[in-house]
């Protein structure tokens, strides 16, 4: 009996610190880089390109920042830079984007984006 409890104990320690390792480490870090701002009512409207790492794709994402909220408007998987953004009557978004290698634009897009405010 005495040998089984510290046989949970000595699994029970390792447990934690396999959890403490997977929680802490860069696994699960997201870098994200501002591509374009625009300012809308009283907030921001940012375009920004998320890199992927272990858990994630690269993404561009469209967010909403007004006060203490924070929305994401649209996500985006197949591109990783901003050429123009235009708010159209305060509600639609356009945004012109594009994949990029090195400066070389292989393709570019245009999409509209409808603003759901809050």
């Amino acid at each position: 009996m005495k040998r089984l409890n510290i046989i949970s104990a000595i699994l029970l320690i390792l447990l934690i610190v396999v959890v403490m390792l997977f929680s802490t480490s860069v696994l699960f870090d997201v870098e994200r880089v501002n591509k374009a701002t625009l300012q809308y009512r009283n907030g921001i409207i940012t375009a920004d390109y998320v890199a992927g790492n272990a858990t994630m794709q690269d993404v561009l994402q469209i967010r909403l920042k007004s006060g203490d909220i924070d929305t994401v408007l649209a996500n985006y998987e197949q591109y990783n830079s901003v050429k123009s953004i235009q708010l159209f009557n305060d509600s639609l978004l356009e945004i012109v984007m594009g994949d990029s290698i090195n400066s070389y634009s292989i393709k570019t897009d245009t999409v509209v984006v409808p603003i759901k405010y809050k």
